[in-house]
Formats: C-alpha cells, sequence, structure tokens
C-alpha cells in the first residue's frame, strides 16, 4: 500500500510434462496454501487446500472434473471428515 506494507505475496509454481499441466501450487507469503493435480487430458482431478490450522482440505474429481469427496484433515495427519458428492444432485457437497 502507499505506507510500502504488502498486503498481498503470492507466488504460483507449474510443472508441464508434453505441453500438459501436471500441477499447479500456491504460495502465500512463502507458504504453500493451494495445490492442484491434473490427468493427461488437463482435467483437476485433486485439490488441495493448507488452511492456517495445519491441517488440510483434499478435494478429489473424477476424470471428467465433478467431484467425488472431500476429505478434511486434522494437523496430526487424522480424519476429521469425509463428506461424498452426491451423483444425483445437480449440485454436489
Amino acid at each position: 500500500d502507499a505506507d510500502g506494507v504488502v498486503w498481498a505475496d503470492t507466488v504460483y509454481e507449474y510443472e508441464y510434462k508434453d505441453f500438459s499441466r501436471v500441477w499447479r501450487k500456491q504460495y502465500s507469503f512463502g507458504m504453500l496454501v493451494w495445490e492442484e493435480h491434473f490427468n493427461e487430458e488437463g482435467v483437476c482431478i485433486r485439490e488441495t487446500e493448507y488452511p492456517e490450522n495445519g491441517g488440510s482440505v483434499v478435494y478429489l474429481y473424477d476424470e471428467n472434473g465433478d467431484p467425488t469427496t472431500v476429505t478434511t484433515y486434522a494437523a496430526d495427519g487424522s480424519v476429521i471428515s469425509v463428506e461424498e458428492a452426491e451423483t444425483d444432485a445437480e449440485e454436489a457437497f
């Protein structure tokens, strides 16, 4: 801002194989906060969010990019919750 205070510092990192994106990572102030993994067709099949509490939230998708599960982990790696997508609903979760 005008006082020289940095209020956002976002960095993205990518890996490609044969012109297809393999993964993308997002960092905020040097800390990993989000990552995505893609299949060979370029569809996101897994996203992981890393909240400040040290845990993680893993979003899984099928080969078409449709959501299948959301799993929330505590900082020690234990599972807090697992949500399955509803296949017959218009909106998952």
